[in-house]
């Protein structure tokens, strides 16, 4: 499973080549500066300083790097971009590359999604109500919590807690969950009220219409690629009979 956002690699494409003379240069040459920098930082009693690798760097390659290895370089340079650019044209005609797009499509789609909640949310959006099982789970948790705490000492760890409030509530009687089935419905209840009038709200016609907005930008593009999609599956027969 692929986890934050989705990078080529993951989905076995080629890796962009270093390109140009001074990044050439700084890959060929980094770690020896890294180690002469980490030897001063310990001489001098201080944490490695990665800052001072960079700048080292920098300084080192403008009294180093010969105009003759700049012109290699950007040889090197060339040769390099050509067999990557081959590379990716022949990737992206895998199922990978479609996986790929895919990832990045649900990623971007899951991001714009959290931000239309935050959103509502800063926009005075009420939380959604607790559920009858939630309003047990809190009412017991300090209890739950420090007869767990009790039981395993040390390896005591959180998600125990969500694990036995499960299994308490399993055994609670059908009568016993009313009193927490109650509690739910009046939270409940009020959510809706105050959720009715959140939508009066200025802010909240206002970010429902940009989304609505948002929503029928994608759908055209979306019903044109099919379109063309079955045109080109066809190939076009009728006119061809057309004009027989």
């Amino acid at each position: 499973m692929v986890r934050g956002q989705p990078k080529a690699d993951q989905f076995n494409g080629p890796k962009k080549p270093v390109s140009g003379a001074y990044f050439m240069w700084c890959g060929l040459n980094r770690q020896g500066v890294m180690d002469v920098v980490r030897k001063q930082c310990v001489a001098e009693g201080r944490s490695f300083d990665l800052t001072k690798v960079g700048k080292t760097l920098a300084e080192r390659y403008k009294v180093e790097c010969t105009e003759e290895q700049k012109k290699g370089f950007a040889a090197l340079t060339v040769v390099a971009m050509k067999e990557y650019s081959a590379k990716l044209a022949a990737w992206k005609e895998t199922e990978q590359y479609a996986a790929f797009q895919k990832a990045k499509k649900d990623y971007e789609k899951k991001g714009s999604a959290k931000k239309d909640k935050q959103e509502l949310k800063n926009a005075g959006q009420p939380n959604k109500p607790k559920t009858a099982y939630l309003f047990f789970v809190n009412e017991n948790r300090p209890e739950v919590t420090a007869s767990l705490k009790k039981e395993h000492g040390d390896a005591f760890k959180i998600g125990m807690v969500a694990t036995r409030s499960a299994e308490l509530w399993k055994k609670v009687s059908d009568e016993g969950k009313i009193p927490y089935g109650k509690k739910a419905a009046a939270e409940k209840e009020e959510y809706l009220q105050k959720m009715a009038a959140f939508k009066e709200t200025d802010q909240f016609k206002a970010i429902d219409a940009k989304n609505q907005a948002n929503k029928k930008k994608r759908a055209p593009r979306a019903r044109k690629q099919k379109v063309v999609q079955a045109e080109v599956a066809s190939g076009g027969d009728d006119e061809d009979e057309d004009m027989e």
